[in-house]
């Protein structure tokens, strides 16, 4: 049973027949554009890819981080129910 704040499930784990790997993206360094960087910044660094012969998107470099290794899943049997308490009575 796993409670979730006012809602509750039943169920069970059950293990997976292979492990599923859990990954995050995220851009090679040096090939992302930051967080902080300011208009004029970007188009200065488009126009020298451009140049550099990578226009198309699709040649960022991305990674992938591996974050963690799942070997089992839970398996719900119903929808949440919700969890109702009566409410204090006022003082």
């Amino acid at each position: 049973m796993l409670t979730i704040g006012h809602h509750e499930l039943t169920g069970k784990s059950v293990k997976l027949p292979k492990p599923v790997a859990v990954v995050r993206k995220k851009r090679a360094a040096g090939a992302g554009e930051g967080g902080g960087t300011s208009a004029a910044q970007k188009k200065q660094r488009r126009v020298a890819e451009e140049e550099a012969g990578a226009s198309d998107e699709g040649e960022t470099e991305v990674e992938y981080e591996v974050v963690g290794v799942a070997h089992s899943k839970l398996l719900f049997k119903q929808r949440p129910t919700t969890i109702v308490t009566k409410a204090a009575p006022p003082s």
